[in-house]
């Protein structure tokens, strides 16, 4: 692994309403060079964010307009990061009020806002991409979590309505309840569809400790949900449990990530939205790629470089950014992977990945990777 000083980058900008401060250049840039563990050449570069010293919960990110949007939320200054994939300039936004979920489209960003004790709605904010002023207010529309041509869909966790917002209009032009409450990252949109994980006996929110390291593998469904009517048309067992899964699509397909238990190696389970079949169910923490995971909490599968690549946290060595880790979508298996505990760099939370500008973004609470192929 080489490293170099980049240049000189990476202005941070704080904006308020009604003012805009700078703060002088940050100098804590670098670059690497080094390989995957198959030998894929690749040009690392870091980027500190600007914060608080208290720890943050970072909890969604997206790339739009030639940028990458983050959010941390509950636990933290509320704060919405933007770094530009070109300069890798910090813009830092505040926003008066915590929030889990984000969403970026062509002209404006989504926030929605935690109601207290995590009721699952909140109230849906639209604010324009360059003034970062507030356009419109959605009341009590959830949290935002698909964008497709001039719809944005919205769930609420507390009383499982799925809303559809017309981008043009800000108005909501249909609504619908979903067969069973899911958490936010529960749901999915492919295919002119609703996708949902759904546990088929849902645990308590109120579990001790002890019963969920009792927890076993247990039956699980993907749910496909027709827009016209609110109907299941499709439901497909995965067989496992998970306490923290997430589902998405990505490169074509739906992908369900989770654990097998509480205490065991992480998955990614494929499900292709044409046969509504599961194509594969992937085992994160197989050789030939050790370490293994003893609790891998896969999440934010993206398409770059040919595969599918996503984030896990866990390594045989502790609590530590863990490995980025890629499937092969011919075989579907782990056909590579990247360290990030290898670098001499302050130890992030665990990265959440995004795709943009022919890169690879690890975004952590306290810094980003730009992660690109040397060709």
């Amino acid at each position: 692994m080489r490293f170099r000083p980049a240049p000189a980058l990476a202005m941070a900008t704080v904006l308020l309403i009604g003012c805009t401060v700078l703060i002088p250049p940050k100098r804590d840039v670098r670059e690497f060079e080094i390989n995957s563990v198959q030998g894929m050449p690749l040009k690392i570069t870091y980027v500190s964010l600007p914060g608080p010293a208290a720890p943050t919960v970072l909890s969604s990110v997206s790339f739009s307009n030639g940028a990458v949007w983050s959010v941390a939320g509950m636990y933290s200054i509320n704060k919405t990061i933007r770094v530009d994939a070109s300069t890798l300039d910090v813009s830092v936004i505040d926003r008066p009020f915590d929030t889990f979920d984000l969403m970026v489209d062509a002209n404006s960003i989504w926030l929605s806002k935690l109601t207290p004790l995590f009721g699952g709605g909140g109230d849906l904010h639209r604010y324009d991409i360059d003034t970062h002023q507030l356009l419109v207010t959605i009341p009590d529309a959830g949290s935002p979590f698909a964008l497709i041509e001039d719809l944005l869909f919205a769930y609420h966790q507390g009383t499982g309505i799925i809303s559809a917002i017309d981008l043009q209009t800000n108005q909501v032009k249909w609504k619908m309840i979903g067969p069973e409450k899911a958490f936010p990252r529960h749901i999915a949109y492919a295919d002119g569809s609703i996708w949902q994980f759904s546990y088929v006996e849902k645990m308590s929110q109120f579990q001790t400790i002890y019963q969920m390291q009792k927890q076993v593998a247990a039956a699980a469904v993907v749910r496909r949900i027709d827009l016209q009517n609110g109907q299941v048309i499709a439901e497909i067992p995965i067989g496992l449990s998970q306490a923290d899964a997430g589902i998405y699509f990505v490169a074509g397909d739906i992908w369900v990530l989770g654990d097998r238990r509480v205490y065991s190696g992480g998955f990614a389970t494929r499900i292709d939205v044409k046969s509504n079949r599961v194509i594969a169910t992937i085992d994160l923490s197989a050789p030939p790629y050790p370490p293994r995971a003893p609790k891998a909490l896969p999440q934010t599968p993206v398409y770059w470089d040919g595969g599918v690549w996503l984030s896990t946290y866990y390594t045989s060595r502790g609590r530590m950014p863990g490995l980025l880790k890629k499937i092969d979508l011919d075989a579907n298996e782990v056909a590579d992977q990247i360290g990030l505990s290898a670098f001499d760099l302050p130890n992030p939370s665990q990265p959440m990945l995004v795709a943009g500008d022919d890169a690879l973004w690890a975004v952590g609470d306290k810094s980003v990777l730009k992660i690109e192929a040397i060709k």
